[in-house]
């Protein structure tokens, strides 16, 4: 018989009753009495406390109020028919829909005169960028001193299950600054999309700057954390995404920082396709929005009794699990995790962090990511970043004098005064 009919991924298992439980305990405990390990799991299962706390932001549509809701989706109604009057032919697609809803309202409110080009691009750079994995990475003794700085920093553990031997991954993709080549890439794709996955702070365009900065310029520690070869694969593949949470300064020592992270498992959207069209009309219906066809979710499986025959969906979401090896528990969507960097570093990992929130939701929640080349990003994408890369230079410069605007917006100095950057007299 095939395997698969022992698997009724359609059906979940009930919740038991106490009494259940405790019966339970007492057959468990009597059946394994000669045998210590399983006791002592069993107690590290019972005794473990983990932080686990609500996930928030995966999806504002469904999360904030009404009137903030209609907000929203009436900026992005302006940016839709911006595009639909400067190209008629390229409808606001899911993807970019989902990027536009994880921006708080101000920001959107700010970039809403802007049209939309390269968030596609910048999501199959992000993913493609992934598939570099540790044997194409060259194995530089600078390289390798940032790879021991993270592990010690991370205990030699994956920071989400504990494993030993784990893999040092990169927040930013690696390949994004490895070599000049790629990294001309990477500023060329930043340069269109920077205020629509960055906030307008000061901080994160100092961070935006940084991973543009140089070759390798991101290979350190704030934009390393320690996970587990599996977990290396799954984060690839937007089976789950960290959230930043908070950050503490180290009581014994405040030249370092405790950042808070949250391990979030994603859904999985059943139907959509990142460049398909979005219908704006049906996101005001809860019956007919993009939520409807997130039914699933890593980690988790279906969300509720699935209806369909063979559901590959529920196979899948289901095979997608991990455990904390010091609770034998799974690890739940909301469980916070701990990394300590650098102080002066922690404004940095904060913003690659959320960065890489912004495209993982994005990604999962449009139906994507579609790892191959560049596949979420259209052919029509395509032509427009290249129409626009003439004046990309104008805008780094633009980019580079609006942060520099930030840091001088508190010291008084008369505009005359405050540094500005020009066109350089040679590249």
């Amino acid at each position: 018989m095939d395997i698969q009919h022992h698997i009724q991924p359609t059906k979940r298992r009930r919740i038991m009753s106490q009494q259940e439980l405790a019966s339970a305990f007492s057959a468990f405990t009597a059946e394994n009495s000669a045998h210590p390990s399983r006791l002592k799991a069993l107690n590290g299962f019972l005794e473990a406390r983990s932080q686990v706390e609500p996930v928030t932001g995966l999806f504002p549509l469904y999360e904030i109020p009404l009137h903030e809701m209609n907000a929203h989706l009436d900026l992005i109604q302006v940016i839709r028919d911006r595009m639909v009057k400067l190209k008629p032919d390229r409808p606001l697609n899911h993807i970019q829909f989902c990027y536009l809803m994880g921006m708080s309202l101000g920001d959107l409110r700010a970039i809403s005169v802007q049209t939309i080009y390269g968030l596609g691009k910048l999501t199959a750079h992000f993913f493609n960028s992934q598939q570099y994995f540790i044997p194409s990475r060259s194995a530089t003794p600078s390289t390798r001193s940032q790879d021991s700085l993270c592990t010690e920093l991370d205990q030699h553990r994956c920071i989400v299950t504990g494993l030993a031997d784990p893999h040092v991954c990169h927040i930013v993709p690696f390949a994004w600054n490895q070599d000049q080549e790629h990294l001309d890439k990477t500023r060329k794709i930043l340069a269109k999309v920077d205020t629509f996955v960055f906030p307008r702070i000061a901080d994160a365009h100092e961070t935006s700057m940084e991973i543009i900065n140089g070759v390798k310029s991101s290979d350190k520690p704030w934009n390393l954390l320690c996970l587990s070869p599996q977990l290396h694969t799954w984060w690839g593949k937007a089976y789950f995404g960290l959230k930043y949470y908070s950050v503490v300064l180290c009581e014994d020592d405040p030249n370092y920082s405790i950042i808070s992270l949250q391990f979030v498992w994603m859904p999985s959207n059943v139907k959509a396709m990142p460049t398909d069209p979005i219908d704006l009309g049906a996101q005001r219906n809860p019956l007919t929005a993009l939520r409807v066809h997130l039914t699933h979710r890593y980690g988790n499986g279906p969300l509720s009794a699935c209806t369909t025959r063979n559901c590959t969906k529920c196979r899948e979401t289901l095979g997608v699990q991990c455990h904390d090896i010091s609770s034998n528990r799974p690890v739940e969507s909301g469980t916070i995790v701990k990394v300590k960097r650098l102080t002066k570093d922690r404004h940095l990992l904060e913003h690659v962090i959320k960065l890489q929130w912004s495209i993982i939701c994005a990604a999962a929640l449009s139906g994507g990511p579609l790892i191959g080349d560049d596949s979420v990003s259209s052919d029509s994408e395509e032509e427009d970043m290249e129409y626009w890369e003439e004046d990309s230079q104008d805008d780094s410069i633009n980019k580079v004098n609006q942060w520099l605007e930030l840091q001088n917006s508190d010291d008084g100095a008369p505009a005359s005064s405050k540094l500005r950057v020009g066109h350089p007299k040679s590249i």
